[in-house]
Order: structure tokens, then sequence, then C-alpha cells
């Protein structure tokens, strides 16, 4: 509560997809970014992926959802993929992993979420 307010990205309010993580903040800007919390007022955004969505993030992994195809990589829709926050400047198809799938997207906005030991 005593650390000072900063702005980290100006983001319209009413749009999905800004996870704050222990260690980063995620932003989906098409591609999706992230920034070190420690770093907010200071340095560049990381790309982090150019599919999905950050959906929640833990101290080791940054979790992403597949809305659309990805006719790149060929990643279909309604996957929750996982890539390593060790690896999010890592442009490689082999750094983001799929951890599950879905074929009907729930009809609650708010239906992911993780702690440091689980995925939900």
């Amino acid at each position: 509560m005593d650390s000072p307010e900063i702005t980290a990205v100006a983001y319209p309010a009413y749009q999905g997809g800004v996870v704050l993580g222990p260690t980063h903040l995620f932003w989906h800007a098409d591609p999706v970014r992230a920034k070190a919390i420690d770093a907010l007022g200071r340095s560049d955004w990381v790309q982090v992926s150019s599919i999905g969505m950050a959906v929640a993030a833990t101290r080791k992994h940054v979790f992403l959802e597949t809305f659309e195809p990805d006719l790149e990589t060929e990643i279909p829709k309604g996957r929750i993929l996982a890539k390593s926050i060790d690896r999010l400047s890592d442009p490689s198809p082999e750094a983001i992993q799929p951890i599950a799938h879905y074929h009907f997207h729930p009809l609650i906005s708010r239906h992911l979420a993780a702690s440091e030991e689980y995925f939900v």
C-alpha cells in the first residue's frame, strides 16, 4: 500500500487482457507484451506471443488462451498455452506449450486462474 502510483500503460478499461502476475504485468496489445513489475516506469515492453491473450500468470509461467486459430503455427482456437517466464522473449514455437483445450467457450468472462501450484 506504500507503493507509488505508476502509469504502466494507457489501456481502455472496457477491454480485457491486462494480467498482473507476481513478477510481470502482461498486456494484450496484439501481440501479448510483458514488463517486469520492478521496471514498470522504466523499461520497454517485451513481446511474449503473437497468438492468444494472457489470462493468468505465476512466478514460473504466463498462460495464454487462443480465441482464433493461428494459421502460422496451426494452433487452433480454444487452446490454453503456457510460456515460461524465463523464456518470455523467446519467439520459437517450442517456447509455448499447449496444456489444455476446450470445445465450447464458457459463458462466464473470468473462467481461468492460476496459483503457484495449480492452473484452473
